[in-house]
């Protein structure tokens, strides 16, 4: 994947997926790998322009993210897959927010900043439970609640990022 095969990467992961259609490592890996190709990024570690199929990659994504989920895979499967779900949501509402703001005209932009806001607020409601879970893997992982308390404060949660707080204070 990381030579810049991925067409054939992901071809070969569906292949194993059909011989092992209840394999969660497969659909935690071919997940990441629609997600990788959704966002792309450069050697230093910038966003690429994402490609004209993001929407489907993002969908093809999510779905195998889902799967690896269900299928009750290891611990730390488990939490891999539910921490990349809720990153590629929250990942999806920043960069639609960021693209609406570059692109917009001023005259659009009271009109459609709340249609945007609804759609990122929409996304990070999806994020929050996978991340909450991850949370429960690791509860540890400060980068993961630095991240929920984020999503709860834009949301407008305050007793859930404050809960978040006391236990990074603790920390």
């Amino acid at each position: 994947l990381m030579t810049g095969k991925q067409a054939e990467s992901i071809n070969n992961l569906n292949i194993a997926l059909e011989k092992e259609p209840n394999n969660p490592l497969l659909h935690l890996i071919l997940a990441g790998s629609y997600d990788g190709m959704m966002a792309p990024k450069g050697p230093d570690g910038k966003e690429l322009p994402r490609p004209a199929n993001a929407d489907s990659l993002f969908t093809k994504a999510e779905t195998h993210y889902k799967k690896a989920i269900e299928l009750k895979p290891s611990a730390e499967y488990l939490y891999n897959a539910n921490l990349q779900l809720g990153a590629m949501y929250n990942n999806q509402a920043i960069y639609i927010s960021n693209d609406f703001n570059k692109n917009v005209k001023i005259t659009d932009l009271a009109r459609k900043q709340k249609e945007v806001d609804a759609k990122c607020d929409e996304l990070i409601k999806k994020a929050v439970p996978y991340l909450e879970e991850a949370t429960v893997l690791r509860p540890d992982d400060v980068s993961t609640l630095q991240a929920l308390r984020k999503l709860y404060l834009r949301l407008g949660n305050e007793a859930k990022a404050a809960e978040i707080s006391i236990k990074l204070n603790k920390g």
